[in-house]
């Protein structure tokens, strides 16, 4: 892939839109970071990643109509679980993108979020049809299959799951298992999900790229050569361990779970709260200060599970070949045979000290800022309160201002010689009271009569 004769195998034409669709925990945080940090560097060589995000996660789910809880300026409210913050976000956020997209018409143009490989073949070939038949390429990374279910675990207990990884594997490797939603289906099924977007689109018109332990660049390498991008534009930019998306190790993911047994408490500990203390506290201090001890293992695969997910790879692999895709790596790679969990690794409940002593930190600091939040959601409360009492006044103020001006008004037709006389025939008592009272707090006021005019 290095040689020129491969770099122009991979390079897309002109005018080409490259929509990478992942799935989740192929790559694709580190991918997309990359690309936002190398933003201005891509567009002076001809490509144009559109808005101003990491990546098109709003535009993407709003097209499929799919519930997110990511959007700015949700109000928090105290006892909402993670169901009542779910919302679609606006179909105006996909037509922008779309917008966004047709002002470049010149330059290669590369979109970006994991949800998309959510999909049904409906919605994929509907993706294709608002991005363009005649100019749409699809870019699917995969990793083997082992290593998607060790991270879709640990991706689940930063959201709450309670389950032990070989519980939770039970259930992902029964085909007859009804609790499995459609998207975790629709990301782990390689095989149906390369298959729907080469019918999509057409298998020249899809890239798969084969994710490599030995090449950690070979992703951002094969997208640097299908953008026409020079060498190392996306390569090696990303040091950050929450952005790069690691994975927690097995005494992490441990304490975040048993975290989540102990704090299971549905009608009184609110996805706010959560998410601000576990998800964004103690889990992101874990992922940006990792252990200093190399001795902590990571996520493995259970003995009894790991010739039947290298069974399920290998006709996911063949599939895969028969779809006639584009290849980029080694697809006989995903059906390697994983390292295996040790017995007493598996019942283990040993969590390390600067493991614990980081989730605490990152729990409390989770805590202030869920405060410092809150703190400033009540004041922008009041504040809104006292524009709304200050309106209030003015309107008032200005009613009255206005009756006391109308009733002026009406004196004043009169010739000032007439006007008590003729007043007391042409107004109302309660006009001639309030005619009264104004000239009683005149007289009060200024120690001398209101002059007729």
């Amino acid at each position: 892939m290095e040689s020129e004769n491969a770099i122009n195998t991979l390079l897309l034409p002109e005018r080409t839109r490259l929509f990478y669709i992942g799935p989740m925990k192929t790559g694709t945080t580190s991918l997309q970071q990359a690309a936002h940090a190398a933003r201005a560097t891509m567009y002076r060589h001809g490509v144009y990643y559109p808005g101003k995000g990491r990546n098109h996660r709003l535009a993407i789910n709003a097209f499929l109509k799919r519930p997110d809880t990511m959007v700015a300026g949700r109000t928090i409210i105290p006892g909402q679980s993670v169901a009542d913050v779910r919302f679609v976000p606006s179909e105006n956020t996909w037509n922008s993108l779309i917008e966004d997209i047709e002002s470049e018409p010149e330059k290669r143009i590369m979109i970006s979020h994991e949800f998309a490989s959510n999909a049904s073949e409906e919605e994929a070939k509907r993706f294709v049809d608002e991005l363009g038949p005649s100019c749409t390429h699809i870019a699917i990374t995969l990793r083997p299959l082992s290593d998607m279910l060790r991270s879709h675990w640990i991706e689940r207990i930063k959201s709450g799951e309670r389950k032990r990884f070989d519980e939770w594997l039970t259930t992902m490797l029964d085909p007859e298992a009804t609790t499995i939603s459609t998207n975790l289906k629709r990301q782990t099924d390689q095989a149906a999900l390369v298959e729907r977007w080469a019918n999509a689109v057409g298998p020249e018109n899809v890239t798969v790229i084969v994710a490599s332990s030995d090449d950690k660049n070979l992703s951002t390498s094969a997208f640097e050569e299908m953008l026409g991008l020079p060498e190392r534009t996306l390569t090696g930019s990303i040091q950050d361990g929450r952005l790069s998306n690691r994975s927690l190790s097995q005494s992490e993911a441990e304490l975040i779970r048993q975290l989540n047994v102990a704090v299971n408490r549905p009608d009184e500990l609110s996805w706010h709260v959560y998410r601000e203390v576990i998800q964004r506290g103690s889990v992101f201090q874990m992922l940006e200060h990792p252990s200093s001890t190399k001795s902590d293992p990571k996520v493995r695969i259970p003995a009894w599970a790991a010739d039947t997910i290298v069974e399920l790879a290998i006709k996911h692999v063949r599939r895969i070949e028969a779809t006639g895709v584009r290849i980029v790596g080694n697809l006989e790679s995903l059906c390697y045979k994983p390292i295996v969990a040790t017995e007493d690794v598996e019942n283990s409940d040993t969590i390390q000290l600067d493991i614990a002593a980081n989730a605490l930190i990152g729990s409390v600091n989770g805590a202030m800022n869920y405060e410092n939040k809150l703190s400033k959601q009540i004041d922008k409360l009041h504040r809104r309160i006292d524009r709304s009492n200050e309106k209030r006044r003015n309107s008032k103020h200005k009613a009255e201002n206005a009756k006391r001006n109308s009733l002026r008004s009406a004196l004043d037709q009169f010739p000032a010689e007439k006007q008590p006389d003729k007043a007391a025939r042409a107004l109302s008592t309660r006009q001639l009271m309030r005619a009264l009272k104004i000239r009683l707090v005149y007289k009060l006021r200024y120690r001398r009569s209101m002059p007729l005019k």
